[in-house]
């Protein structure tokens, strides 16, 4: 199974957008699903509607959001 990392942190620091609660807004979310992907790192589950809107706010595709980092064991 491929794992993957989000990169929202880094992507909307490069755009301007300086915390989780500044993209909560912009993308229209709550702050607890903004903030567990601000947060960063490997995931296992992502909700691709939370994924797209956050893409959408700052003006990049969805995938610009994910890096794959390998295999999971």
């Amino acid at each position: 199974m491929m794992a993957l990392e989000v990169r929202i942190r880094e992507i909307a620091q490069s755009k301007g957008v300086r915390n989780a609660s500044e993209l909560q807004r912009k993308a229209g979310l709550t702050y607890p699903q903004t903030a567990r992907l601000w947060q960063g790192g490997e995931i296992t589950e992502v909700n691709l509607r939370a994924l797209v809107a956050i893409a959408k706010a700052l003006g990049v595709s969805a995938k610009d959001l994910l890096v794959e980092t390998g295999e999971t064991p």
